[in-house]
């Protein structure tokens, strides 16, 4: 294949760059990258740190866990009024309603005045007409060919010999030997050689330049040119077939024509529409009923939302930002807000609700919902750390748990990896101390679900590096390089930020 600067730039605008934005952002990549793996994949780790890290990695333990539910509690929460008013009065800033606004604003979208523009027969036609080129089907035609090659920077002799054996099958060709049987014998083109050098259909322009012009010369079908030389080597070319261009009717085009003529002039109207929205909601700054009736517009209306954005218009962080700015605020209209290409709106505020502290009959339920699970809580901790005390006195797990009516489960040899136990209890237990004499060792964690678990290890068994089979230990040594060298990178990254001279421009940080 060959370089495409074309295709190059297409896929570029698909990604919305160009070769002058992506190019030096790709070497700065390239350059940054070149550092970086050079630090990284500069590491290494020697057989005693794979062993030692083999021994972590592997290592199996005895654990044992109990859960202390928060829900054992709910029944002896006993929650007051008066617990609840003192609660409400002290923190008074966690009930506040935030400030909110409801909108009135009109909407100019494209895709709705579209809908209104009526569309003729005779206008269809026109625009059918002016865009004859559009509606043509190109001239195709359908070749075989025979390809011998040339490698890239071969020298006048191999040039010569692979245009003389082209020029010796074209006679052959031209002699009344079948093309098929001598491209499937003799072509070097592995797309096409085993159909007998067929192409298929093709339009002017898809092939290689030397190659398409040769075609589309070529006077009648049966006719063999040959031998033609582009960037793969020589060509030995027969028209097979011709397919005129055509000339796609109007009935088949007339949906699309009338998608395109409602889109011009909906476009055009648009622009006007903006334009006199602009001037009639700048000159009457405290209504926008005149311009919607002037305009033909319907004042629509948004629900109430904070400064964090609602729904439908509110959900876009424009209008939200213009709807609590003080101009609007204070009782004007907005400028006109461009939402995208072709949709423009201006808002003024409908309703405005400072903010303000909600009644405790509306947050009741929620302080007495929180102050049971403090007290839950609360409950729940004193029991873990009489449960660790007891656990640190001696006392075995099993005479614990019982004595606390508490469901104890114990995992024998459990790996890092163990599915079958809780991730944060698993963490849990790897990162506790090896138990010494005889004792374990104990933790304590609060889980996802709120509740809270001890922990404990009895057993540690390190893993055995030997007992790996080689790819694994391959496998484990490139690990701990590829960490070394991660850390390495974050180090000299570090000292790098150390002894640099950073500037923050704050004021564009601040911009929206």
């Amino acid at each position: 294949g060959r370089f495409s600067q074309q295709r190059y730039e297409q896929a570029l605008r698909a990604q919305g760059m160009t070769p002058f934005t992506f190019e030096p952002t790709f070497r700065r990549a390239l350059l940054i990258a070149q550092v970086r793996d050079g630090i990284a994949t500069s590491a290494f780790a020697t057989p005693r740190e794979v062993e030692q890290f083999i021994r972590l990695l592997e290592q199996r333990r005895d654990l044992f866990y109990m859960k202390i539910p928060l829900s054992r509690y709910d029944a002896r929460a006993k929650i007051d009024v008066a617990e609840v008013q003192t609660y409400y009065e002290q923190h008074k800033d966690r009930f506040m309603r935030p400030e909110e606004v409801a909108l009135s604003y009109l909407d100019l979208d494209v895709g709705r005045i579209m809908r209104t523009i009526p569309v003729d027969e005779p206008a269809l036609r026109n625009l059918y007409g002016q865009e004859a080129q559009r509606f043509v089907t190109p001239a195709e035609r359908r070749v075989r060919h025979l390809l011998i090659l040339v490698p890239k920077g071969a020298d006048r002799k191999v040039v010569a010999r692979a245009r003389a054996r082209a020029g010796k099958l074209l006679a052959e060709i031209r002699h009344g030997a079948s093309f098929a049987k001598l491209a499937k014998e003799y072509s070097q083109d592995p797309g096409s050689a085993a159909k007998g050098g067929d192409l298929g259909f093709f339009a002017q322009g898809t092939m290689a330049p030397a190659f398409g012009k040769a075609v589309f010369a070529i006077k009648k079908v049966g006719e063999v040119v040959g031998p033609v030389r582009t960037s793969f080597g020589f060509h030995v070319i027969q028209l097979e077939a011709v397919r005129p261009a055509r000339e796609i009717p109007f009935s088949k085009v007339k949906s699309e024509l009338a998608t395109e003529y409602r889109k011009r002039k909906a476009e055009d109207r648009y622009y006007n529409l903006v334009n006199r929205l602009t001037n009639l909601t700048y000159e009457h700054p405290n209504t926008l009923e005149l311009a919607a009736k002037r305009l033909g517009l319907k004042v629509r209306r948004s629900g109430l939302f904070s400064r964090k954005g609602g729904r439908g218009i509110a959900a876009r962080p424009k209008v939200v930002r213009a709807a609590f700015s003080p101009d609007v605020l204070g009782g004007n209209n907005s400028d006109p807000l461009e939402l995208s290409p072709m949709r423009t709106v201006v808002i003024r505020v409908h309703e405005h609700k400072p903010a303000a502290l909600k009644p405790l009959k509306e947050v009741r339920t929620e302080i007495e919902r929180g102050l049971r699970e403090a007290y839950a809580k609360e409950q729940a901790r004193k029991l873990v750390q009489a449960i660790l005390g007891k656990l640190h006195s001696g006392k075995s797990p099993g005479a614990v748990a019982k004595a606390e009516r508490l469901e104890l489960k114990r995992v024998r040899s459990a790996t890092r990896r163990d599915a079958s136990v809780d991730g944060a209890i698993l963490r849990a237990a790897f990162t506790l101390g090896r138990p010494k004499q005889g004792r374990g060792r104990y933790t304590q964690i609060a889980l996802v679900s709120g509740d809270y678990a001890v922990v404990g290890v009895t057993g540690v068994l390190d893993g055995d590096p030997e007992a790996l089979p080689k790819k694994k230990r391959i496998e484990d040594r490139r690990v701990l390089a590829r960490v070394y060298g991660q850390g390495e990178f974050l180090a000299f990254l570090s000292d790098l930020k150390r002894h640099a001279k950073i500037e923050i421009e704050q004021r564009q940080l601040n911009e929206p």
